[in-house]
């Protein structure tokens, strides 16, 4: 605290000696003025005080300066014959001043720029070092047009005789016909137990590009089902209700340019829902004048992901969600949300409930269907309606209408209106 107060007494101090120069001399004047006011004569001594005082301060500055400009030229002179080998006797100028650079205040002025300092200089000494190699001569000749001049031997392959194939001729057998062997229905993979898909312990499930290649004892690695020769006319609203299961994924496939009838691809959820629906329509599906044919794929099916195996087992997610609300526009709003085209080709049928205020929707698979309902679902237009699942038992009794006829004709699949 002491120290503190000896600071403030200080600052104060300095202030007080900065402002005094100015204001005491103006009141002397007031004062000084005011007194002798009625005097003319002293009064205009003291109006002409400022005017002398300043010419006073003129002059004292003017000196001040002369006298530095002496002191400055004389330091000079010094330092020039310090320079020309000027002895050490001569350390007092003409003046009687000391002539040391480091009490002189002239250092403080501009002049401080001609001090000459004596460059710093290595001791010589007696020993010298033994001459080194300078390795930088040599990388710099390497780095030059020298190494243009390198003698590098070219390096040749050593060729030899004893190669196996060189005493080896190959005659090809073209006097024999061909034979043409029928396809026994099963994919023969030229890449099966190759090197660099042999390893069995990797976690990924694919062993080759695009084949899924199922660990002893997998569940559900055979849940797709094929089904052939189905009329042109014929939809998946009237499939559907045959399945007999949970799906996954139902499309029908345009084959018809080529066999002459449509193809279905189905995928179940389990494994056991597609043995048990070929092995129901083992001679066929009576879905037109010839019955269609029912043919399990062979080739594994690939897994579900993980978070699509929860949303299904644990959650429940199908590919039939129900919209119900108390706006009579629902219908409507749905349609119309639905026909944008990040939609159009997820949506397989919408069926409408009348006198229940029921919109169910229905789409070609799972994963679009839960893109859809998150979407719906957190829509500004239905946080008054509710979401649920419908298993396929439960929309069969409400789903009677076919939407083929709007998918070929590139429109929104039509509404269903049920009793």
């Amino acid at each position: 605290m002491e120290g503190e107060a000896e600071v403030l007494v200080v600052e104060a101090s300095v202030r007080t000696t900065r402002v005094q120069p100015v204001i005491v001399p103006v009141l002397i004047f007031l004062c000084i003025y005011f007194a002798f006011y009625r005097n003319r004569e002293i009064r205009q001594i003291i109006l002409n005080g400022p005017i002398l005082y300043r010419a006073y301060l003129n002059e004292l500055r003017r000196l001040r300066e002369e006298e530095r400009r002496r002191r400055a030229e004389r330091r000079a002179q010094r330092l020039q014959e310090r320079h020309d080998g000027a002895g050490p006797d001569n350390e007092h100028d003409p003046d009687g001043v000391m002539a040391n650079p480091q009490t002189d205040w002239v250092l403080l002025d501009d002049w401080g720029d001609v001090i000459d300092f004596p460059a710093m200089e290595p001791q010589s000494s007696n020993k010298k070092p033994p001459p080194a190699h300078d390795d930088s001569d040599i990388s710099m000749e390497l780095l030059g047009d020298t190494l243009e001049t390198l003698d590098i031997p070219v390096l040749q392959p050593e060729l030899s005789n004893d190669h196996p194939y060189n005493n080896t001729k190959f005659q090809l057998n073209t006097a024999a016909p061909s034979i043409t062997v029928p396809w026994d229905g099963k994919i023969h993979w030229v890449m099966k137990n190759s090197l660099p898909f042999a390893d069995r312990t990797s976690v990924r499930p694919l062993t080759a590009p695009g084949r899924y290649e199922p660990g002893p004892g997998t569940k559900d690695a055979y849940r797709c089902v094929v089904i052939e020769n189905l009329p042109v006319a014929v939809s998946m609203e009237e499939i559907l209700p045959l399945l007999g299961g949970e799906t996954d994924s139902a499309f029908l496939l345009d084959t018809a340019p080529i066999t002459g009838f449509q193809s279905a691809l189905v995928i179940f959820l389990q494994q056991s829902d597609a043995e048990n629906f070929a092995c129901t329509f083992k001679d066929g599906l009576p879905l037109g004048p010839v019955r269609a044919k029912v043919v399990p794929v062979p080739t594994p099916t690939s897994p579900l992901s993980v978070l699509h195996q929860r949303l299904v087992d644990k959650m429940g997610y199908t590919r039939t969600v129900r919209v119900s609300g108390t706006s009579p526009a629902l219908t409507r709003m749905v349609r119309h949300y639905l026909s944008r085209d990040c939609y159009y080709l997820l949506v397989e049928n919408i069926a409408e409930v009348i006198g229940a205020d029921e919109v169910h929707i229905r789409f070609r698979s799972i994963k679009g269907c839960v893109q859809a309902y998150s979407d719906l679902r957190t829509h500004p237009r239905f946080m008054d309606c509710q979401f649920d699942f419908l298993k396929h038992w439960q929309f069969e009794t409400v789903s009677v209408a076919s939407t083929s006829s709007d998918h070929a004709n590139g429109h929104l699949p039509g509404f269903v209106n049920v009793d």
